[in-house]
């Protein structure tokens, strides 16, 4: 089932795939995430979602830091530009599980790209030479 998020501009953008991320230690049932096509510059991250599973969200003026069972399982830092928190993966990215319900190569393509989190073309076809 897809779903719907408002931007900060009022637009409606709906989910296209749904997938799980990969954090080992939190509960599977808490792991459920949405791609948007619209959302090329990152993703989105439900804080509530991973606190409902027992986490800790612990924020400073300028780092992020959230917490299970006493260990820290994802940490950031605050865009002073933006002002958006910027949360790093601990793991890897490609162990994402997905379900893709895409018939073209072309949807498969957007939906694998948006799984990446949307880097530039250039970074991906670079991380692909390399075996990344």
């Amino acid at each position: 089932n897809s779903i719907t998020a408002v931007l900060p501009n009022h637009a409606n953008i709906t989910s296209t795939h749904i997938g799980e991320l990969d954090l080992p230690h939190v509960p599977k049932n808490f792991l459920k995430v949405h791609t948007f096509n619209e959302l090329a510059s990152g993703s989105l991250l439900s804080v509530g979602q991973l606190c409902d599973a027992g986490c800790k969200a612990i924020f400073t003026k300028d780092k992020v830091f959230i917490t299970y069972q006493q260990h820290t399982i994802l940490e950031g830092s605050r865009n002073p530009t933006t002002k958006l928190w910027n949360i790093n993966l601990t793991t890897p990215i490609n162990s994402l599980n997905s379900v893709v319900d895409a018939p073209t190569m072309a949807e498969r393509v957007r939906f694998f790209h948006a799984s990446l989190f949307s880097p530039a073309l250039s970074t991906l076809e670079t991380a692909i030479k390399r075996n990344f």
